[in-house]
């Protein structure tokens, strides 16, 4: 049974979901709680997509659980980040966590939220890129990143991810991506959701290969 504050946040999402298909394509345009920021061939950025009480609520699931480079090698774990010393990197990927709501140790409304949440991004991204199969979720991850103390000192090239593409392998020399393993060549679309807003510091790029 899905409690009525949960049920309200799906309703008004679907709403803004239809807005958002409506005023596609002008990103003059704000709507409802939805704004477009930027649109691209198979490519869109959106702001305002949860309330703000359900994103407090994954941000305080991640800051109380969320375990050190979750998700990497033993090797990267000892490291502050997988790929930077200048911040923090805990995570819990969505299994774990409902693992551990079964055991008590979360909350059950806190992993509700998180299912929620992606279900509802990876709807969004079906409905605006008009897919016309099922697309499935093949790895789901809440992380946190953050400072270290010396964050000031961090050189201007040091990147928090290095570039890369979810399905190929980047080559930074020739600027393509290869769609062969250790890639993970099976997946299609990636989606990429900021809780915390503004973020602070730093720049999401994207690179054409």
């Amino acid at each position: 049974r899905i409690r009525p504050d949960i049920k309200k946040y799906l309703l008004d999402f679907k709403r803004d979901r239809r807005i958002l298909a409506k005023y596609s394509g002008d990103n003059s345009k704000t709507k409802g709680n939805i704004k477009i920021v930027f649109e691209e061939e198979d490519r869109i950025g959106i702001d305002n997509v949860l309330p703000t009480d359900i994103s407090k609520t994954l941000i305080a699931l991640v800051d109380v659980h969320g375990q050190k480079n979750d998700g990497y090698d033993y090797a990267q774990q000892q490291q502050n980040s997988p790929f930077t010393e200048y911040e923090l990197f805990s995570g819990i990927e969505f299994g774990n966590a409902f693992q551990m709501a079964e055991r008590g140790i979360i909350g059950v409304n806190a992993v509700e939220a998180y299912f929620n949440t992606v279900t509802l991004i990876r709807d969004l991204m079906v409905d605006y890129l008009k897919l016309e199969r099922h697309l499935h979720f093949n790895y789901i991850h809440l992380i946190k990143r953050s400072a270290t103390d010396d964050i000031d000192s961090r050189p201007e090239d040091d990147l928090s991810h290095p570039i890369h593409g979810d399905n190929c392998n980047f080559d930074p020399e020739s600027g393509s991506c290869f769609q062969e393993e250790p890639a993970y060549t099976f997946r299609d679309w990636t989606a990429t959701l900021y809780l915390n807003s503004p973020t602070q510091r730093g720049s999401f790029i994207f690179v054409n290969g």
